[in-house]
């Protein structure tokens, strides 16, 4: 391993011919530039090291590297001998000079590998020299510096020795990652998405993901060449597909390489869902940049034709897709090397976020609908048995209404998670495969601590970075640090299934066409209430207002003919969420009230209802009438301190203008204004006798939900 320095500011390890670092961009000084050739020339004979005497005078003199071999060998002792690169000379001093207990990797400290055992002698040359120190036994713990600027000089060298890892295995992505588990449903059970789904949950959530192949993807790969003919004849009578391959064939030349027949074919049954006439603005995906978390750019809009170019001239200079799976192991490596060390530097476009309605052909009647049948993603987030009624969540944009995705090689979908933790479905219609990563929720606490020691300044910057989905961190790296990551690979026709809390990211080998949508079966509701609280602490807006739901499905579990088993079973997974919200909106309101804020209005009153409530809101002049279904602006205001959205009640001041906003009661009222509490009021929609009937109701229809399955 050649000369290497350390970035002040994200103190990554970076080789010696880069003058910027790879991660945050931070320059490398000229004067420090100008030490590394002191520092290839520190260690040149075996058992004897150039330089200063002491470790101070080293950095006096510019050379940071002899004055930690000056130390390392202090620590050691002069006998025995053990070959280290110059990146093991700077971990072993470190371990040797920080008072941290020496101890094993756990998942309490993961990212500091232990010393190599003394019989193991490892060969590494170092720039055609042989670096080799004399190390007798493990290093003994040393006493802390009383300098206090070596002490903090060390702490970010331990920091960038745990960093360097990425240098060490960016080559090898999948081989410390675990293989996600696949499925092949009988035609019985893909019938029933709501049910085969519960059985995956059983299964497959402790993986974070899980491929679904329908079993008209099966017979598909049985029939082969009849299956095959038949898409092609529907791919030929496509204007699409024959406006973009003659724009392609014109862009490319005739010298260009020829694709592969398969992916070809792939590409074009792709094209032929697509309108003619589509046109949108694609994400710029910066490669080399993806870990400095920086908001994506977009471009001026493309026709799909100019896409399909530039994609397939992508494609041209880095190899293309293939049916090969080496080939595409190897572009996944070239992927990784390209995020850890920022070579080469590249941009790709993605096609992200699209109303699939704007998308689809009109052969398709509107919908994207891949060659081998599956389920119908506009219809599946309201299907009977699922808890995201009209009512609440009609029409949200890629939650119950699913979104398109349009994609070419390497373009990536960041590590996220979906919102309010639900479950997604993600059908690839058509094109080149996709790789999916994907970190189970009982790991997702240690992937986000990893994630940000991997990258800690961009994390140091905004907190919140893993909610805007614009960072990559390689999974090996995770894997490395006891993360648990699992992957596999998507097909055409494939589904994907995640679940909830379950972090995971991607990318596309080549050019395809996928479509996802949000799910919400009955065993999402308690970690929806969770996912809402966590929400509230980064603050992140929610998709929909999670008080208004839980209790619309307790009215209706509650106003539901006795013996009805989908109530049933929404009351026994809502029972304990709907006990949590309503004993904390007690709790609140009665502090709110201690507080000094005691003037009280129900905002049910401010509803238009043909009742008493509603004649009397008129007579104040605070009537809101309208026609249809209430929409979540409308009846939950946003707090101003956490964003959530409050349904149940919240503090608004009488003095300060409409404008000022409100506030949730999870919050002292002095947040919204300075104005004495006095001036404030109380807005609750509800009553505490409401709340606690329907409380009683809902525990009825639970508890006879139970006795119904004991006695069955």
């Amino acid at each position: 391993m050649g000369a290497t320095w350390a970035c002040r500011k994200c103190t990554l390890i970076n080789p010696s011919r880069l003058r910027k670092c790879s991660a945050c961009q931070w320059s490398c000084p000229d004067s420090y530039r100008a030490s590394l050739t002191a520092q290839a020339s520190g260690v040149t004979k075996v058992g004897r090291a150039k330089g200063p005497a002491n470790p101070s005078a080293a950095r006096r003199h510019g050379k940071p590297f002899d004055g930690i071999e000056h130390s390392l060998r202090s620590a050691l002792g002069p006998s025995a001998t053990y070959d280290m690169a110059a990146w093991d000379i700077e971990r072993t001093a470190a371990l040797a000079r920080t008072p941290m207990q020496r101890r094993a990797p756990s998942s309490a400290s993961p990212h500091m590998p232990a010393l190599p055992p003394a019989d193991v002698k490892p060969v590494v040359v170092d720039g055609g020299r042989r670096t080799r120190l004399r190390l007798a036994t493990a290093p003994p713990r040393c006493p802390t510096l009383s300098e206090p600027d070596s002490r903090h000089e060390l702490e970010a060298l331990h920091r960038a020795m745990a960093n360097s890892r990425t240098h060490q295995r960016m080559l090898g992505p999948r081989e410390m990652l675990m293989e996600a588990p696949s499925f092949f449903p009988t035609e019985e059970e893909f019938a029933d998405p709501v049910g085969y789904l519960r059985q995956l949950t059983s299964a497959a959530e402790n993986y974070g993901i899980c491929r679904v192949v329908p079993p008209a993807r099966v017979r598909a790969r049985a029939q082969g060449a009849a299956e095959t003919e038949a898409v092609a004849a529907a791919v030929a009578q496509s204007p699409t597909v024959a406006a973009a391959s003659a724009a392609a064939d014109a862009a490319l030349g005739p010298d260009s390489r020829p694709l592969d027949p398969s992916s070809r074919a792939s590409m074009e049954a792709a094209l032929a869902m697509l309108r003619e006439d589509l046109a949108f603005s694609p994400r710029v995906v910066p490669l080399h940049r993806l870990q400095e978390g920086r908001p994506f750019e977009y471009r001026s809009p493309l026709s799909l034709t100019d896409f399909y170019v530039q994609a397939l001239q992508f494609e041209q200079d880095c190899g293309g897709w293939s049916v090969d799976p080496a080939a595409n192991d190897q572009r996944e490596r070239d992927f990784w090397r390209s995020v850890a060390t920022g070579e080469p530097a590249r941009e790709v476009l993605y096609g992200a976020d699209l109303d699939s309605h704007e998308v689809a052909g009109k052969s398709e009647g509107g919908r994207l609908k891949h060659a081998w049948g599956g389920w119908d993603l506009h219809t599946l987030p309201q299907l009977e048995g699922t808890v995201l009624p009209p009512s609440v969540c009609a029409g949200i944009s890629g939650v119950t209404t699913p979104w398109a995705y349009i994609g070419m090689q390497y373009g990536c979908f960041a590590w996220h998670v979906e919102d309010l933790w639900l479950y997604s479905v993600n059908q690839l219609h058509a094109g080149a495969p996709k790789r999916w990563y994907g970190v189970p929720a009982k790991s997702a606490d240690h992937f986000e601590r990893e994630s940000r020691n991997l990258v800690p300044g961009v994390f140091d910057r905004s907190p919140d970075l893993l909610s805007q989905i614009v960072t990559m961190v390689p999974p090996a790296e995770l894997a490395a640090s006891g993360v648990h990551v699992y992957t596999c690979e998507q097909e055409a026709g494939d589904i994907i299934i995640t679940f909830p809390r379950a972090f995971h990211a991607g990318l596309s080998h080549g050019f395809n066409v996928a479509e996802a949508v949000n799910l919400a079966p009955p065993d999402w509701i308690a970690r929806g209430v969770t996912a809402s609280a966590a929400a509230r602490r980064i603050p992140r807006p929610p998709v929909f207002a999670i008080e208004r739901l839980v209790w619309e499905l307790a009215k209706g579990s509650v106003a539901a003919a006795p013996g009805d088993v989908h109530a049933s079973i929404i009351a026994t997974h809502l029972r304990s969420a709907f006990d949590r919200i309503v004993t904390e909106q007690l709790r609140l309101r009665d502090a709110v009230n201690r507080a000094g804020v005691v003037i009280f209005v129900d905002k049910a009153m401010l509803d238009t209802r043909p009742d008493d409530a509603g004649a009397a809101a008129r007579a104040h002049g605070h009537e809101r009438r309208r026609d249809g279904p209430w929409d979540e602006a409308e009846l939950c205001d946003t707090c101003i301190a956490c964003l959530h959205l409050c349904y149940f009640a919240c503090v608004r001041c009488r003095s300060c203008p409409p404008a000022q906003g409100v506030i949730c009661l999870s919050h002292d009222h002095t947040k919204l204004c300075q104005c004495p509490a006095a001036f404030k009021q109380l807005e609750v929609r509800h009553s505490a006798y409401t709340l606690g009937w329907m409380q009683r109701e809902l525990k009825k229809v639970a508890e006879a939900a139970n006795s119904v399955n004991r006695t069955g």
